[in-house]
This record gives C-alpha cells, structure tokens and sequence, in this order.
C-alpha cells in the first residue's frame, strides 16, 4: 500500500478506482488492525489462516464490507475471506468489525482480507475443492459497450472459480444490470456448475447498494448455482490465462434463454 497525496492506494490488475480519500479514523483503523486481519499475497489460504479449521466461504468484491460482515456474525463456525482492491471499504469493513471504536480488537475474528483483484486471488491464493461458498454481489457491469472485457465474470474466471469450489460449493451472484445478467447468464449456462437451490441470505438484498438499486427501480438478478457433489472425482483442468478455456466456452453460448422469474420485484434466474 502506498501513500500519494494524503490518499492510500494499492497494485491491483483491477480497472478502475482502487481509492478514496479517507477520514482519519478509517486511516487509524487501518494502521492499527489491518496487519492482523490481511492475508499476504503470496499466502495459500487454509487452516492456518484462521487458526482453525471451518467450511471457507469468500465474498469477491465485498465494497463497505455489510454483508461479509453479517455473515460472519451469522456463521460463527465458517471461515470467511472478503476480496476488495478498493482501500477504502477495507478501512470501513474495520471499522464496522471494531463497532467504531478503533480501540476495540476487531470482531467476529472468522474474517479474513485479501487486497487483491478477483481473479487473480482465485489463481494464487486459494486450492482445487477448498471454497465452500463464493458470493459476488453487484459486480461493477462496465456498462460502455468497449468497457466490456474488464467485467469479472467470464468464461474462464467461472472455471477457475468452479475448480476452487469444493463438491457441492455454492455460488451466488447478484446484479441489477440487464445486459450483465444476459451474459451472466449464458456464461453460468454454458460451465459445468449447475443450478443450485441454496437459500439466498436475506442480508443479500439489504446492503446500502442493493436497497438503492431496488429503491430507484432497479431489479436485483440472483443466479444461484453450485459445483455438483458427483465432481469429486472429476479431473481438474487448468483454465488458460487468456487462451483456449475462454475461447471454447463462449463459443458454446447459446441466444439468451427466458429462464427468469419474477417474485416481489425480485427477478431470480435459476
């Protein structure tokens, strides 16, 4: 992490804005605690991490931290790892786990911090059939039609993501941009994930960002899927970095489907 005109910025691949200016007490909050809380970038996340061990769910993205942080509330016995390149949710994530007194030691302690882009931290830091649970919750659409090759969730990020996911490891993505949902869509349609019947967590829909969206008329697309229990045995295939993994996928898409279904204002496609 690096400081630059009274602003905290971070390396990432990641497009976008990586920083904001900070009030002084999210800087504390990151002085004082974010050592403890970080997982390197070079570190394999396991056991050892949380010093116990526990099914790992991960939150790709997490923003101000609301839901990661009810969940690890939820679900004292799971280990939880949030993914954000943005230093300002990491800050106000700490302070929400310190209840605003930089004072306290940081809670609930099954929370973990990768400062990292999405993708690069399935790659480098986790293990094949480790992840119990991923959660990707408005991902940024890069709606700009030239902007379209920055958005996460592609072909081979949902195959690296699928290797990471144990037997049975669920994944739930949330959006509210129409044209993101079609290609999400398609992409999750055309992997080897199937559609899962999870419950989605209430707190999904209750962030600042989601009641936002369905405040202004938005509709929250929810795909819920998972990694089927038969992959056990399956072997693993390591997904090109850019090359064929993608390329084969996308080639397999199909038109957009009517698979979704709308209840309470809420459009789940299954």
């Amino acid at each position: 992490m690096q400081e630059l005109n009274g602003q905290s910025r971070i390396k990432s691949k990641t497009f976008g804005r990586k920083a904001s200016r900070m009030r002084p007490a999210e800087r504390e909050a990151l002085q004082l605690h974010l050592e403890s809380l970080r997982v390197p970038d070079d570190e394999l996340i396991n056991e050892r991490t949380f010093g116990r061990s526990g099914p790992l769910f991960v939150e790709i993205g997490f923003g101000n931290g609301e839901f990661l942080y009810d969940m690890a509330l939820r679900h004292p016995e799971a280990n939880f790892v949030g993914i954000e390149v943005f230093i300002t949710g990491v800050a106000k994530l700490i302070r929400r786990m310190c209840q605003y007194n930089n004072e306290n030691t940081p809670s609930p302690q099954n929370i973990r911090i990768l400062i990292k882009d999405g993708e690069g931290a399935l790659r480098e830091n986790f293990m094949d059939n480790t992840i119990s649970g991923v959660f990707i919750l408005f991902p940024d659409p890069w709606p700009k039609k030239r902007h379209h090759k920055r958005r996460l969730i592609k072909p081979g990020f949902i195959q690296l993501l699928y290797q990471r996911l144990r037997p049975g490891g669920t994944l739930l993505i949330v959006t509210d941009h129409d044209g993101y949902a079609e290609e999400i869509g398609r992409i999750l349609e055309a992997s080897p994930l199937v559609k899962g019947d999870q419950q989605i967590p209430p707190s999904a829909l209750n962030t600042k960002y989601a009641q936002r969206a369905i405040s202004e008329g938005r509709t929250p697309f929810i795909f819920n899927y998972q990694k089927p229990s038969s992959a056990a045995n399956q072997p693993v295939i390591e997904p090109s970095h850019k090359g064929s993994t993608d390329q084969t996928i996308q080639e397999s898409i199909d038109e957009p489907k009517e698979t979704a279904e709308r209840r309470d204002g809420i459009t789940r496609v299954y």
